[in-house]
């Protein structure tokens, strides 16, 4: 946004880019805790063996989100520091509120996967969001909006 505010739109790019580079390294960081420890981490919370047993399938799925959601949260707080709100809210409002609980029903009604379709679904939401953010981003639309 700052960058952007100084006319230089080609720092605003690379900031962004690099936030995004930084973020996918910690998100996948996060994704490799996630699947190595992710049977200890549920062991935190419970005893259960069964629930700790489907807790770790649950954390192999989070970890393949993580770089997903990690690059659509830097990507849409760039959009919205240009002042790209509408975009980004409707982007958010079309995945949590319709494709994420679409899928989410159809996973658990019709497919019958239960919890996991439900993490399944989420992934394909935070996937769809994270693809149509970075194409938003790539289009540089956001660089001639007027705050």
């Amino acid at each position: 946004g700052q960058s952007l505010g100084r006319r230089d739109i080609d720092a605003a790019k690379k900031y962004t880019l690099t936030c995004r580079q930084f973020g996918m390294v910690c998100s996948l960081v996060l994704a490799a805790t996630f699947v190595l420890f992710g049977r200890q981490l549920a062991m935190l919370y419970t005893t259960e063996a069964q629930i700790i047993a489907e807790a770790a399938k649950i954390m192999v799925i989070v970890a393949v989100m993580q770089p997903m959601q990690t690059s659509n949260l830097i990507l849409n707080g760039a959009l919205r520091g240009a002042g790209d709100t509408m975009v980004v809210a409707v982007i958010t409002f079309i995945g949590v509120l319709l494709v994420r609980p679409l899928l989410s029903a159809f996973a658990i009604n019709i497919l019958q996967v239960g919890l996991v379709g439900a993490w399944v679904a989420t992934v394909a939401d935070q996937a769809i969001r994270s693809l149509v953010s970075f194409f938003r981003f790539k289009s540089n639309r956001w660089t001639t909006i007027r705050v």
